[in-house]
């Protein structure tokens, strides 16, 4: 207070002072109150499908329709049976030579097979195209005494690497495991049989796991 009578603004200030500090500190707890209410969008977790050849995605039961001159019974294809795994199935060079066998030698477990018989002789690899790009692929397989390879690709057939997987010729069904990952959700077609397209080897897959 001055000597006058009149109050100086400097006690003014010290008495507005508190009142403007708590008016700041209301006004922050609100702003927090006010974000932490605002949820966070969640990044949508990867999501991971898959699918094995006993029966069809429906749930019926692969049994065969067909049984070749050598008693092998097998289930012939069109190629899109498994559109609900979020795939088709083909054959390379040779198209139409993909099958689903009911027995591997003296097991009785069902494989996505490459059939070499009749017209299929030139036939190597399963091609596996899938709906929507993935970003990692994934066979179990049995095989011969070789080195099997997948070859995956984006969209534009570009080759983004592959992935190579030594096998054991095995009658009662041993499975190997081969795996391609990507950065990013690029793959749209995973190609696959035995390293060199060594002529007629067994290319028998026993489950597909794919991952977005």
């Amino acid at each position: 207070m001055r000597r006058d009578g009149h109050e100086s603004w400097l006690s003014r200030i010290r008495t507005t002072l508190p009142w403007f500090s708590i008016l700041c500190a209301v006004m922050l707890i609100l702003v927090c109150a006010v974000a932490c209410e605002t949820p966070v969008p969640a990044v949508p977790a990867p999501t991971r499908q898959t699918c094995g050849f006993d029966t069809f995605p429906d749930g019926t039961p692969i049994v065969g329709d067909t049984v070749d001159a050598e008693g092998f019974v097998w289930q012939s294809l069109d190629g899109d049976e498994f559109l609900d795994c979020g795939y088709t199935v083909a054959s390379a060079p040779v198209t139409s030579c993909v099958v689903v066998s009911t027995s591997y030698y003296s097991t009785n477990d069902n494989y996505l097979w490459l059939r070499h018989w009749g017209n299929c002789a030139n036939a190597h690899r399963i091609e596996i195209h899938f709906v929507e790009p993935v970003s990692e692929v994934s066979l179990k397989f049995s095989g011969a005494s070789r080195y099997y390879m997948m070859e995956v690709y984006n969209t534009e057939g570009d080759l983004l690497g592959d992935a190579r997987e030594e096998a054991e010729f095995d009658p009662e069904g041993r499975v190997f495991t081969i795996t391609f990952a990507s950065d990013e959700a690029d793959i749209s077609r995973a190609s696959f049989g035995a390293y060199l397209s060594f002529p007629k080897s067994v290319v028998a897959i026993r489950e597909v796991t794919h991952r977005r």
